[in-house]
């Protein structure tokens, strides 16, 4: 701490800030978990929502893919994106294949 003191490290203390917000709040099961989860990974982005859901959470808790989306973004812990819908790059892709296929099927 005095050698980010002596640097000025402005990241440190808002991430210090940020840590003392969430240690004053009650620690369920859930959150304790996610916690521990995000620790043992070094705080690096993993998972999505859907797999943490998936493989580990939905073994104790039941919650739906966008509620722990939500309650990772309120913790904060990180998390891997996987875009659906027109952001996703596959969406491009999915159109161009179809209108590929519309022009073959024309010929």
């Amino acid at each position: 701490m005095l050698d980010a003191l002596e640097k000025r490290d402005a990241e440190f203390f808002k991430g210090l800030a940020e840590a003392m917000r969430i240690l004053q709040q009650p620690i369920s099961g859930l959150h304790k978990w996610l916690f521990d989860y995000a620790i043992e990974n070094c705080w690096e982005k993993k998972h999505t929502p859907r797999e943490l859901n998936g493989e580990f959470i939905s073994k104790f808790h039941r919650m739906t893919d966008k509620k722990l989306h939500e309650k990772l973004h309120k913790l904060p812990i990180r998390h891997k994106d996987k875009p659906r819908g027109k952001a996703s790059p596959n969406y491009g892709f999915a159109k161009a294949w179809a209108e590929l296929k519309e022009e073959l099927n024309r010929e």
